[in-house]
């Protein structure tokens, strides 16, 4: 059915995971996609976006999506 992450989602928390980031440096690259990418206060930023955005395969991504 295709590479599909378990959560369509990307949450601050899995930033900090994947990158070693703090708390406040994830958020702070959740908001620079949703500025990328257009994106209104309420939408969330897909595992898919982050992926792109940091150059980061989704397949090395998906082990720490809960």
């Amino acid at each position: 059915m295709g590479n599909f992450p378990r959560r369509l989602c990307i949450r601050s928390k899995d930033i900090c995971n994947i990158t070693g980031y703090s708390m406040k440096k994830a958020r702070e690259i959740i908001n620079d996609i949703k500025v990328f990418h257009k994106k209104e206060k309420h939408q969330i930023v897909t595992v898919h976006e982050f992926s792109k955005y940091m150059g980061i395969p989704v397949e090395q991504i998906e082990p720490f999506i809960n």
